[in-house]
């Protein structure tokens, strides 16, 4: 199974179009407590997406505890910060 790509974006927002084709399938915005956001698979957990452990050490790390101790991020995520940031 592939790993998933965690990667950060700062200048420019993504189209949803190319959040789509990122995180392969609908997509749904997490806004972390730094103010931050990750993008990532609504469904991923359902399809069986694999663990990504540097987007859920990311939301930790961003003084996130929204999902409990014991959930994580799936599939591919994209990290938005600053002017990449997506309107809320």
């Amino acid at each position: 199974m592939m790993n998933p790509k965690y990667e950060v974006r700062e200048s420019t927002p993504p189209t949803l179009e190319e959040a789509q084709e990122f995180v392969d399938g609908y997509v749904e915005m997490v806004s972390l407590a730094d103010g931050s956001q990750l993008l990532i698979n609504e469904e991923g957990k359902l399809f069986g997406k694999p663990y990504n452990a540097e987007a859920t050490n990311a939301a930790y790390n961003a003084g996130n505890n929204w999902f409990g101790t014991e959930d994580v991020i799936v599939g591919n995520a994209w990290h938005l910060k600053e002017k990449a940031r997506w309107l809320d």
